[in-house]
């Protein structure tokens, strides 16, 4: 139904995704005057460890896989309503270490480019 409200013109999101894996989902947040966007990972997969059980005897998780292929994500940003100049990616996964992200403008759009290689689970940009 939303596909088709958006394909039809009769609703606009002020963001979509126009490049990567669709199991990062983003979640645009203003906190005061910060503007901050949050990506998570929607398509991971826990891994249960081959010996080692619980008291139920049920395996504990080893680790945590992600599904998502294509970490290079884009989107088109409704510039009207969210700026996103000067933002950075951060993330746990990347410890101290923060990340460019690239914007440039076409009209009333502002197209946002980030690289989440490395990064499984979730970060921020700010």
């Amino acid at each position: 139904m939303l596909n088709e409200l958006v394909e039809s013109g009769k609703f606009i999101p002020a963001v979509r995704q126009t490049a990567g894996d669709k199991g990062w989902m983003v979640r645009f947040r203003e906190y005061g005057n910060r503007k901050v966007i949050h990506f998570m990972n929607s398509r991971l997969r826990a891994v249960p460890h081959p010996t080692v059980k619980d008291i139920g005897r049920l395996p504990v998780l080893k680790e945590i896989e992600s599904e998502v292929q294509n970490n290079l994500l884009e989107f088109q940003i409704d510039a009207r309503k969210f700026s996103v100049a000067g933002l950075r990616l951060y993330s746990p996964e990347t410890g101290d270490t923060d990340r460019e992200i690239s914007f440039s403008v076409n009209r009333d759009k502002i197209i946002m480019k980030a690289d989440l290689t490395g990064i499984k689970v979730y970060a921020t940009a700010q």
